[in-house]
């Protein structure tokens, strides 16, 4: 609460000179059960001491409140009569219901208006600013009648709300998948990652396994190889799609069996390539993830037996994979 008081101090300071402003007030979607603009008008002006609305006022405040994903979202913002922003001030709680923030925005427009009302004591009950006022008379300007010209223009519209804004959000996800083309055989794996996101674009680290998988060689015997390592996936988001770049670091071990000279061998192993995805939401905070990754190997790894090639791997691979996010 302090820290928001401190930062409204400084958009306050044009405001200052007049201490009264319009009002435009806006319960965005999940807010419904937030205060209606008449009770945050009564808790500024208790806050205030009066009544600082008013219809002629030269600057213009734009309270905003939401619900998006669980958290409550409040922005109050200022406007001076030309229609230039003065400041504004971003606010969230996770509280069940919005009492909390929209106590916090009542506070930042009452500083917003009159900041010289943070000397003043605040009322020992807090029990007042929910309190009703009695109604506070506004004075009205006598205006000429229709047609008729006395040099005055009307007030100028109130600014639109602003759109929601665009905040990171963290994930984590877990998967299972097959892959072709690196081991002998078509190789089950799990996926771990954690991604940090926003509505277009996210960024993710992965840790990769695929367990061992086996074949027979045309020389005789098997050959059996497992992978272990990491993948930085950047993507671009688009309604029910992403479209991401994979860059594959990894180890695997390959070994020979069943033959007489068992021979085994780790190899650095590097891919890079896309990836698409499809998401299917799970409520608000899970969804479920099916896609798939083409990688090109520039450097396939050999097994070799006393001289003999006994498996070498593709120059490009495939994965198919099924998954699990939790987003918050």
């Amino acid at each position: 609460m302090a820290l928001a008081v401190l930062a409204l101090t400084a958009l306050a300071r044009d405001a200052a000179a007049s201490p009264t402003s319009r009002l435009v007030y806006v319960r965005g979607a999940g807010a419904e059960s937030c205060p209606d603009e008449p009770e945050m008008r009564r808790a500024v002006a208790t806050r205030l001491g009066y009544d600082p609305f008013r219809p002629l006022a030269s600057t213009t405040l734009t309270a905003e409140v939401r619900r998006e994903n669980g958290v409550f979202r409040g922005r109050v913002k200022l406007v001076d009569d030309a229609g230039v922003e003065r400041g504004a001030r971003d606010l969230e709680s996770r509280a069940a219901d919005c009492r909390d923030l929209t106590t916090a925005m009542a506070l930042s427009m009452s500083i917003a208006i009159d900041p010289l009302s943070l000397m003043r004591p605040i009322p020992a009950d807090p029990e007042v600013v929910d309190q009703p006022l009695s109604p506070v008379p506004v004075p009205v300007p006598d205006l000429p009648p229709p047609g008729t010209d006395d040099g005055r223009q009307p007030p100028p519209p109130p600014p639109p709300p602003l759109p929601p804004g665009d905040p990171l959000r963290l994930s984590f996800a877990i998967a299972t998948h097959i892959a072709f083309g690196i081991a002998p055989a078509p190789s089950l794996g799990i996926r771990l990652s954690a991604e940090v996101r926003t509505t277009r674009l996210s960024l993710g680290l992965e840790g990769r396994l695929d367990l061992p998988a086996s074949a027979e060689t045309a020389e005789g015997g098997r050959s059996r190889t497992s992978l272990s390592g990491g993948t930085l996936v950047p993507c671009v988001r688009v309604p029910l799609a992403w479209a991401c770049g994979v860059l594959l670091v990894a180890r695997v071990d390959a070994e020979a069996v069943d033959v007489t000279s068992p021979r085994s061998e780790g190899f650095l192993f590097l891919g890079a390539g896309g990836r698409l995805v499809t998401a299917f939401p799970l409520g608000q905070d899970f969804s479920l993830r099916l896609g798939g990754d083409i990688l090109a190997h520039p450097l396939p790894f050999e097994l070799t037996v006393n001289g003999r090639r006994i498996y070498r791997s593709s120059t490009v691979s495939a994965l198919a994979g099924l998954g699990l996010a939790w987003i918050f």
